[in-house]
């Protein structure tokens, strides 16, 4: 059984996904203050609840069931004594592991785990038959299969998973998806999902209001080739953390964030279009609906108004691509395979954009870019 404040947390976060405001748990949004979307909880571990304990043999473990979690991470604090350690972080259903080694440097910090597929997410620091290591779990972080409602559904429901998609773009959606990845990050006591896409080997493009600072990006992890392959196989991904934020603009809403690596090298970047949209046109949405394995919505997506208000005047472009809560950030992509647009919000409660969402128009954006003189 869960302690009292673990109750007291998933409560909590069943009555956010019942009165939230709309634009955090899929329902029409505002449009002009859209945010993240709400995918599961953050469970704080209260006195002894989250310290390792010793398994008999050569190893201090701590694990943690959720049931009908789809994904969880933890916080470590790591204090300074016995160390360094070498830690290993399991999931349940992936098999998976991530493994972190913790030294002196690390003392008095806390570190977030990468997300682990599972109910179960289990920790194990080895070689340490008596001292206990300088580690405790602060938090678990939930992320619920159950957290996900269409919110911008243009009927009928076209999103179809990357890979079931046979459209007539289906070799452009091959072709560029492997760029398109789920953010998962932490904010006021929720983990949050949206969309992102690889505009450089290691800088990604989503929405400023996903995320816009430092704090945030510390606990951003960018999750590339999750989807559901031709053979209906699931692919878990590799996971990139968040370096540092590059550059936000409110007004356009859009952030840069630097991660890790360089998996642009694997999984290919996009290509922004230079232009602004200057007409109706066929288009893709390669998105994470709900933090979802990745889909796309092609079918019936189309651009279909331009230079309409967004958070700007004249900023966006009106579209009828099928979204749903975690779909902010994703790239809305012309049958050349080139960014056009920026989705960012959903349909309207009334007024003229009740029957489309809506983008940023990706010429404004590359403007701004060159004005700063950023060179992706």
């Amino acid at each position: 059984m869960f302690d009292h404040p673990t109750v007291l947390k998933t409560i909590l976060f069943l009555a956010l996904l019942s009165i939230t405001s709309p634009q955090a748990i899929g329902a029409p949004v505002n449009s002009i203050t859209p945010g993240p979307y709400v995918a599961g909880a953050v469970i704080e571990m209260v006195g002894d609840d989250g310290a390792l304990k010793h398994d008999g043999a050569d190893a201090w473990i701590f694990t943690r069931k959720v049931e009908n979690a789809r994904s969880m991470r933890v916080e470590l604090h790591v204090s300074a004594p016995n160390i360094p350690v070498n830690v290993e972080i399991r999931g349940g259903s992936s098999g998976s592991v991530q493994r972190l080694s913790v030294d002196q440097n690390d003392a008095g910090k806390s570190i977030w785990s990468n997300p682990v597929l599972g109910e179960t997410i289990s920790i194990r620091v080895l070689g340490r038959e008596s001292a206990p290591p300088a580690i405790k779990v602060e938090a678990v972080v939930v992320e619920s299969k159950d957290a996900f409602a269409p919110e911008s559904i243009i009927p009928p429901n076209e999103l179809r998973n990357v890979f079931q998609y046979f459209g007539d773009a289906v070799d452009t959606v091959r072709r560029v998806h492997g760029a398109v990845g789920k953010i998962s990050f932490i904010s006021e006591g929720f983990s949050l999902v949206c969309t992102g896409f690889l505009v450089s080997d290691n800088v990604v493009m989503t929405n400023e209001h996903c995320f816009n600072d430092q704090y945030v990006c510390n606990t951003a992890t960018f999750t590339l080739g999750y989807h559901i392959g031709i053979d209906k196989s699931l692919s878990f991904g590799s996971d990139f953390r968040c370096t540092r934020v590059i550059y936000s603009d409110f007004d356009l809403d859009f952030t840069l964030f630097q991660v890790e690596g360089a998996p642009g090298k694997q999984y290919g970047v996009l290509d922004l279009a230079a232009a602004s949209v200057a007409g109706e046109q066929k288009v893709l949405l390669i998105q994470h609906p709900g933090g979802r394995p990745k889909m796309v919505s092609g079918s019936n997506c189309r651009i279909i108004k331009w230079h309409v208000p967004g958070r700007r005047i004249l900023s966006d472009d009106a579209h009828t691509c099928d979204t749903a809560g975690g779909s902010s950030g994703s790239p809305i992509i012309g049958y050349d395979g080139k960014v056009v647009a920026l989705h960012h919000l959903g349909r309207d409660k009334a007024g003229q954009f009740v029957d489309v969402n809506r983008s940023v128009d990706i010429g404004l954006i590359v403007d701004i870019l060159k004005k700063m003189q950023i060179d992706l």
